[in-house]
This record gives C-alpha cells, sequence and structure tokens, in this order.
C-alpha cells in the first residue's frame, strides 16, 4: 500500500465501548448495516483515518511500523469502510 490511504466515509460511526467488553470499540457502517468490533490497534487506526495519508504517514501519526497498521487498513479496504 504505496498509494493515499483515504478516510473513512462519513457515514462510518465509531462508538467507544464503557471498559467493561472484551473489544475497545465498535465501528458502525450506517450505510452497509456492518458493525466491526475493534481491538486497540483497531482503535488506534480508525481514530487516525480522519483524512487522505501514505501508510508511512499513518504509521508515524501512531509512533509504529507501518506493517503494523497495513494490516487493519487492508480490513477496513476490503469492508468497504473506507471513502473509495
Amino acid at each position: 500500500m504505496n498509494t493515499s490511504i483515504p478516510p473513512f466515509r462519513e457515514s462510518i460511526q465509531l462508538e467507544p465501548t464503557s471498559g467493561d467488553e472484551s473489544y475497545a470499540a465498535i465501528l458502525s457502517d450506517t450505510t452497509l448495516g456492518q458493525r466491526l468490533r475493534l481491538d486497540e490497534r483497531g482503535l488506534q487506526v480508525a481514530r487516525l483515518l480522519d483524512r487522505p495519508q501514505s501508510l508511512s504517514e499513518l504509521a508515524e501519526r501512531m509512533g509504529a511500523e507501518p506493517a503494523n497498521a497495513q494490516n487493519v487498513v487492508q480490513v477496513f479496504a476490503r469492508l468497504h469502510l473506507l471513502d473509495t
């Protein structure tokens, strides 16, 4: 993924959990009717998909290596959550 990563589509909503659950947040897609449970890494990436950016820029914003974000971005892309 050397090209620009688009942000989430506008219909995507991030719902934090109360802390009692085994996951960090839920990502809701009101257009496609999907709900996705996120772990801490997924939540971290989701919070940063607010603008178009390269994978290396995303990783830099996370304070991590690009490989740490790439799998999460690929899952989001396969689920059609990104504004493509």
